[in-house]
């Protein structure tokens, strides 16, 4: 459910409503989970994964979206967040299956990163959030690129 020594309130928040998903059969399929990157005890990478769900409806099932991503300040730049990615992709690899990310447009860091590891632009789209509900939100595809 948790892993030990989460760090703060906010990513335990994450890694619950991730496993309540599971628990609850709303994701589109059983691969979810997350990579974690230690140094000793201290948590300074990890990379979350899950099938289609509400939050992302534009995913077929079988695909998987990789995120959220966070790497410790002190540990960026060092190549953490592009291994974990290639490591995700590597693991969860199926026929058929595509591996999603998702970044704003202004993450200029992380782009860098899905495009070190060979992921292309699929499209432009927009987080919805009905009656204001962060909670209901979902990314909506506006402008598909063209094939992934």
């Amino acid at each position: 459910m948790l892993p030990p020594a989460l760090p703060g309130a906010r990513l335990k928040l994450r890694f619950l409503f991730r496993w309540l998903l599971r628990r609850l059969h709303l994701f589109a399929g059983d691969t979810c989970g997350a990579l974690l990157i230690r140094d000793d005890a201290r948590l300074v990478h990890y990379s979350a994964f899950t099938p289609r769900f509400w939050r992302f409806p534009f995913l077929a099932d079988g695909d998987l979206q990789i995120g959220d991503t966070w790497t410790d300040p002190p540990y960026r730049g060092k190549g953490l967040a592009l291994f974990a990615l290639q490591t995700v992709v590597r693991v969860t690899r199926e026929p058929e299956r595509r591996h999603w990310y998702v970044v704003e447009a202004v993450n200029r860091a992380s782009i860098r990163v899905v495009e070190k590891a060979g992921f292309t632009l699929s499209g432009e789209g927009t987080w919805i959030k009905p009656w204001g509900l962060k909670l209901l939100g979902s990314y909506v595809m506006q402008t598909p690129a063209g094939p992934a």
